[in-house]
């Protein structure tokens, strides 16, 4: 599978990008590793939930009845991967591929 990423830097704080858009992400950097962060619209039950993709594979690390909720699970997984020297960003535009190479 590949990710592809639009990155444009943004300049407001990362709960108004949550409330503007149903998706948001954060993008997460170490030397030449990648790890994102990224609130998804929820099933009926849940109305957003977090995932977190480490060496391309996506784990929900979270959930929450709305964005607020989330917007605290991404604010934690973001604080603990600047802790270990990650440097971390908010990602305005952004679209997946999601085809697989044969």
């Amino acid at each position: 599978m590949k990710l592809i990423l639009l990155l444009i830097p943004l300049v407001f704080s990362f709960e108004s990008a949550v409330s503007a858009s149903p998706m948001s992400m954060i993008l997460c950097k170490n030397k030449s590793m990648v790890r994102t962060i990224r609130i998804e619209k929820g099933d009926a039950s849940e109305g957003c939930v977090v995932k977190y993709t480490k060496g391309g594979t996506d784990q929900i690390v979270g959930s929450g009845v709305n964005t607020n909720g989330c917007g605290v699970v991404v604010d934690k997984v973001r604080s603990n991967l600047e802790e270990g020297w990650w440097r971390c960003r908010n990602v305005k535009k952004f679209s997946f591929d999601d085809q697989r190479e044969e």
